[in-house]
């Protein structure tokens, strides 16, 4: 792997084979640790580059494309251990391409701290995640970075990122007299389709909505808890519903920056429905910060998002609405479900066939039409034979 990329024309420095990164390249390493060298936690930069990750790219030439990064670890015992597949700090971009899946799995860290599943740290640099052609990218790492770092996610529209685990970021706080929780800021660009197998694996960082597409669904009910929350141009969304709760998967943010663009819920899945003879069902989805911005394509559901983990009974005809409120929830913006054989606001379609979803008449149906056929065939049959019949 080192070989290969240096061939490629990379700066590849695999501290794990006693490569040892260049002097000027440490100065600023060191300007970025220099408390901790402070604090006698490393005290040469052989033993800093230990605990930097058995993989650390500075400035590599055209980022990394078609890579893999799977096992990989930093340990400093009594130290601080950084990024157990990468460590950077310089901008970096990893792209996916022609069908092949990026995987980041089992990369760690282990220091004073604990262990950790790190795979990835950018120290006050952008690390960004592309997908073209097809590509995937799997996270199944945490990536995490010091105050100032950001994340950014992009494509050309044909391609995946699985965010399966936390993205976070830290700070040195000299009150607390180490490091803090802060946030880092994640970009979420026109091209890329994201997707999240828990809400919170963004809480607590700034969330830009610059286009491209998000899905939330991953049959359970989450909310993203955001630092701050900006939608700069139309974003399409998609989340879990559950009716019979009236919940769905939401974020939520500590402030809200000037929108641009809009928030669009462009599927859902159904996970119950709703109760039995309540025929509209009123849902809180957007906070006042977000809801003004929050749009629909969707007319009724269940849709071409519904998981195969639940069939819902009824089909609901899908509304927004970001003036009234609803159950006492306050300012918002509410998604209305109204049972398919119901009309919003009084009334009904006069068809109680409406009220279903037509997967679950589907088979009913095509049996009962199946039995039938059967039944006129074998009427055919005795009236074409009816005098054999006749002599029995």
């Amino acid at each position: 792997l080192q070989e290969s990329y240096l061939n490629a024309g990379y700066k590849f420095y695999d501290v794990g084979m006693d490569t040892i990164i260049p002097d000027d390249q440490w100065d600023l390493i060191k300007e970025q640790y220099e408390s901790y060298i402070e604090q006698g936690y490393y005290t040469t930069t052989n033993e800093l580059a230990e605990a930097l990750g058995d993989s650390a790219f500075v400035n590599p030439v055209g980022g990394i494309e078609n890579s893999s990064f799977i096992g990989n670890y930093a340990v400093a015992k009594d130290g601080i251990a950084r990024g157990g597949a990468i460590y950077t700090i310089t901008d970096l971009k990893l792209t996916a391409k022609d069908g092949y899946t990026s995987v980041f799995a089992g990369n760690y860290v282990s220091d004073k701290d604990g262990t950790r599943d790190e795979g990835i740290y950018v120290s006050g640099a952008e690390l960004t995640l592309n997908t073209e052609t097809g590509g995937q990218i799997l996270m199944d790492d945490m990536i995490n970075g010091y105050e100032g770092y950001s994340l950014s996610l992009e494509g050309d529209g044909t391609g995946a990122i699985y965010l399966n685990r936390p993205v976070t970021a830290q700070k040195y706080d000299e009150n607390a007299g180490g490091l803090v929780s802060t946030a880092a800021t994640i970009n979420v660009n026109n091209g890329a389709n994201v997707y999240l197998n828990n809400e919170t694996n963004i809480d607590n960082n700034n969330l830009n909505m610059n286009g491209g597409f998000v899905s939330l669904i991953n049959n359970t009910i989450g909310v993203s808890a955001l630092n701050s929350m900006t939608v700069s141009a139309d974003t399409d969304i998609v989340a879990d519903v559950d009716l019979a709760a009236k919940e769905m998967d939401r974020f939520t943010a500590a402030s809200y920056g000037t929108h641009t663009g809009s928030l669009n819920v462009v599927g859902m899945n159904i996970l119950k429905d709703a109760v039995e003879g309540e025929d509209v069902t009123a849902v809180y989805f957007a906070e006042p910060g977000l809801k003004d911005h929050v749009t629909t394509s969707m007319s009724e559901v269940p849709d071409s998002f519904q998981m195969t983990a639940y069939t819902p009974i009824y089909k609901y005809n899908v509304t927004y609405d970001n003036e009234n409120q609803y159950d006492g929830k306050g300012d918002g913006g509410y998604f209305l479900f109204t049972r398919g054989d119901k009309i919003l606001g009084g009334g009904s379609t006069g068809n109680d066939s409406d009220a279903f979803n037509p997967a679950v008449l589907a088979t009913p149906v095509a049996n009962l039409a199946a039995g039938q056929a059967a039944v006129n065939e074998a009427f055919k049959y005795v009236f074409e034979h009816a005098d054999a019949f006749t002599q029995l």
